[in-house]
């Protein structure tokens, strides 16, 4: 059911996040974008989410995601693997993962993001996957490549312009995320939002 305003709770809603999600509002409609998430089990049309503190991956090998965690920690990231919500301007990665909604930080978030990378997943060494389970190997890749191969993705925790524009994957935390059903609010997205042309 595509939703309108005049419904008292979600004008409710909308209200709260046009105050509380200036800041990403404003730079969605300085590119022209909108930020996805794909979201595994959806149900509801729209709600207010924490991102994670100890957020599981589904996929990356979990050693691989604590160490990927620990070397964001020690070069100053503060949105990192284990404590982010994970959204991007491209519809098709985020269509990846699960329903779209369409997602604003608070004001005040945190995020990281690789500008060698649209998905870091995508990114790990391929035989990473083969030798996860084998600690001989895991000591020796951490030990020995963690630190070039996270270099080399060039993370970033500054211009969220440029992620968007380029369609990067964006780890947020630190703040609510608002979330809206892609197919309920696309109208009044573009409408009262003034954002994108999606």
């Amino acid at each position: 059911m595509i939703l309108n305003e005049v419904d008292d709770n979600v004008a409710r809603f909308l209200d709260e996040l046009e105050n509380n999600c200036s800041d990403i509002l404003n730079v969605l409609r300085e590119t022209n974008q909108v930020l996805w998430r794909g979201v595994s089990s959806a149900q509801k049309q729209y709600y207010k989410t924490q991102p994670r503190t100890n957020r599981v991956p589904l996929n990356t090998p979990e050693i691989i995601h604590l160490k990927v965690d620990n070397w964001l920690g020690d070069h100053g990231f503060s949105a990192k693997r284990t404590n982010s919500m994970f959204v991007s301007s491209s519809v098709t990665v985020a269509h990846n993962y699960g329903e779209l909604y369409f997602a604003f930080p608070s004001n005040g978030f945190d995020y990281t993001w690789f500008e060698k990378s649209y998905d870091l997943y995508d990114e790990i060494p391929y035989n990473i996957y083969d030798n996860y389970k084998n600690p001989a190997f895991i000591k020796n890749f951490m030990d020995g490549q963690i630190d070039k191969w996270l270099t080399n993705m060039a993370p970033r925790q500054d211009n969220i312009q440029e992620a968007i524009i380029k369609h990067k994957e964006i780890m947020l935390s630190s703040t609510p995320v608002y979330l809206l059903k892609r197919h309920d609010f696309f109208d009044i997205v573009h409408s009262r939002f003034g954002l994108g042309t999606f």
